[in-house]
């Protein structure tokens, strides 16, 4: 019985898909009847802010905890997406005393709002949050399903941590830039030629992207592959026909 053979992938991250710049989408809205008709107004409950003044300051024990949202349907730049958008906030020693708590302003990011240890009591550790949409007292869901959990722990600076996330997925970032950076999942044999490559990349549930083939870029064995014929993107997806077919034993890195 014959032993089945397989080539090996190594997947490297790409600059070749970008998602949309912060609050824009990836067009300027065309003459269509929900551009044309829709009026550019900032929801009253944001104003302004500067997220990162306090990176400034000096490091000192976590008594906050800023917690950044961004959406990808906000497709004016004008925050009405997160109109509805909130927190359920408690505190995890005693999940009885939880409440909403609006986001209340707005930078390049989305949206975010200041939770402080001292909201429910002074010792409290640990912060329990779910993003939901809620109006006039009701839930209308949550986003995404599950609750998550914040430690006040560690030192940041003035106090403050800050801490990211993206609509439809549970992670939670330090850093915007990952929380906004697309990545590869996976990358395998399209088709009984062994020469296209069909690859899959992880991009949060909305994600508005650019695809730039020119800077995709493929080595077998080390050697970069040149005369790749790149189809479109679609469906978090993309195939790269090579000139040459893979052999088994080939080490390919996309």
């Amino acid at each position: 019985m014959k032993r089945a053979r397989t080539f090996s992938f190594v997947i490297a991250a790409l600059s070749a898909l970008t998602l949309s710049a912060c609050g824009q989408s990836d067009a300027t809205p065309s003459a269509s009847p929900a551009a044309s008709d829709h009026v550019y107004s900032i929801p009253a409950q944001f104003t302004q802010g500067d997220g990162n003044a306090h990176l400034q300051e000096a490091e000192a024990a976590v008594e906050t905890v800023r917690i950044h949202y961004h959406r990808f349907d906000d497709n004016f730049g004008d925050y009405q997406a997160y109109a509805n958008w909130s927190l359920w906030v408690w505190d995890s020693g005693n999940s009885l005393n939880g409440e909403i708590t609006q986001f209340d302003k707005y930078d390049d990011y989305g949206v975010y709002v200041d939770v402080a240890r001292s909201k429910f009591n002074s010792d409290m550790r640990v912060l329990g949050f779910i993003v939901c949409c809620y109006e006039n007292g009701h839930w209308y869901g949550k986003d995404p399903d599950g609750d998550r959990l914040f430690n006040f722990e560690g030192t940041a600076p003035g106090g403050v941590k800050d801490i990211y996330l993206i609509s439809g997925s549970a992670n939670v970032y330090d850093d915007p830039n990952n929380a906004l950076k697309p990545s590869l999942q996976a990358a395998r044999l399209s088709d009984s030629s062994r020469a296209t490559i069909r690859v899959l990349f992880n991009l949060p549930e909305g994600a508005k992207v650019t695809f730039d083939p020119s800077k995709l870029s493929v080595t077998v064995n080390g050697e970069k592959q040149s005369g790749l014929k790149v189809g479109d993107y679609a469906n978090k997806a993309v195939e790269v026909t090579l000139p040459q077919k893979i052999e088994l034993s080939d080490v390919v890195v996309v």
